[in-house]
């Protein structure tokens, strides 16, 4: 019943909902006003690989282009941007989970990646029906 379900066409809002908190927290990381990474001990493992505009690029890239991609229904183009999505939230939640496993912030961001994901299978099986709902 769940698989059937996750394989419905999904509700824009809530691909607007997801890219919105995606772009979000790209605008958050990326202000050069103030330095997310040294505030905590979960951006420690981020901070070694990339410096702070370098996520909050890749974060605001996917986010607004998703939008885009919704509005115009670009589903090829959003297809690519929902893989991208998983990768970059995936790589988040494992480097959280490395810098700080108590801490929740990789429970999130792993859950974001599985939305990410199961959004692009959900394209790929609608095709251009992905979004009536």
């Amino acid at each position: 019943m769940l698989a059937v379900e996750l394989l419905r066409p999904m509700n824009k809002r809530d691909v607007y909902l997801l890219n919105l908190y995606t772009t979000l927290w790209g605008i958050w990381v990326a202000n050069p006003a103030w330095d997310t990474f040294s505030k905590s001990k979960i951006y420690s493992s981020l901070g070694d690989l990339f410096p702070e505009y370098v996520w909050g690029g890749a974060a605001l890239l996917i986010g607004i282009l998703s939008v885009y991609a919704v509005t115009r229904n670009r589903y090829t183009f959003l297809r690519l941007l929902s893989k991208l999505g998983s990768v970059l939230w995936l790589v988040i939640s494992l480097l959280y989970l490395s810098a700080d496993y108590s801490s929740t912030g990789w429970i999130t961001a792993f859950v974001i990646s599985s939305f990410y994901f199961l959004k692009a299978i959900n394209i790929s099986v609608n095709k251009c029906k992905a979004f009536n709902r």
